[in-house]
């Protein structure tokens, strides 16, 4: 936290190192910010004309897999509109059914 203050508002840094935060209030407040995401990427799918999707997927020295799905849409304005949808794990053997079941996930989530 106070890399990011040192680089916003480098005068008044010293203040940020004043307040401590309890690990629940950072994740709560993490939750927060996802779910605020999430409903801007719904809003904005609602106004989509035409969208199309992409996902990658990459495995690590471990047995699971991260899959990342992105949305690419346009609304009637012509603005053009990417967003990362979801990045979800995939554990033991991806397959062909596992990445559909979770890209459909995605699509359900986000109204689409």
């Amino acid at each position: 936290m106070m890399e990011a203050a040192n680089d916003l508002c480098p005068e008044k840094a010293n203040m940020f190192g004043c307040i401590r935060l309890s690990a629940s209030s950072v994740v709560r407040r993490i939750e927060e910010l996802g779910e605020n995401i999430q409903l801007r990427i719904r809003e904005k799918a609602k106004k989509f004309l035409w969208y199309s999707l992409a996902r990658d997927e990459s495995a690590g020295l471990s047995r699971t897999s991260q899959l990342l799905v992105s949305i690419c849409g346009f609304n009637c304005n012509f603005e053009i509109i990417e967003e990362m949808a979801s990045i979800c794990s995939i554990r033991g053997t991806t397959t062909g059914e596992g990445i559909f079941m979770e890209v459909q996930k995605t699509l359900q989530n986000d109204n689409l």
